[in-house]
């Protein structure tokens, strides 16, 4: 029933403010959906976006790094952990600002 719900009230990848957020949420109460299920939708619409911001950032950064260092002369070598602190943080900052 959940997703049922949450498929009925659709994930927002848009710029929305207030109104539109409100908006959407009204029509999902019109479609019976509780609370619950409206928060776990936000949450999920957050953290997705905030995953793809931080994996673009981390292309981005790993290749402006390679230029960087190559420019530069120097050897450089990602850290798969800072990668994963980097996104994790990315989606920490989705849910508490989400």
């Amino acid at each position: 029933m959940a997703i049922e719900n949450s498929e009925k009230c659709g994930i927002m990848c848009e710029n929305a403010d207030g109104g539109e957020i409100t908006l959407n949420m009204a029509s999902c109460n019109c479609e019976r959906a509780g609370k619950r299920v409206i928060l776990i939708q936000f949450i999920v619409e957050a953290v997705i976006i905030c995953i793809i911001g931080g994996i673009i950032g981390v292309i981005i950064g790993n290749g402006l790094g390679a230029i960087g260092a190559k420019i530069m002369g120097y050897s450089v070598k990602a850290n798969i952990y800072a990668i994963l602190y980097s996104v994790a943080f990315c989606m920490a900052i989705g849910i508490f600002f989400g």
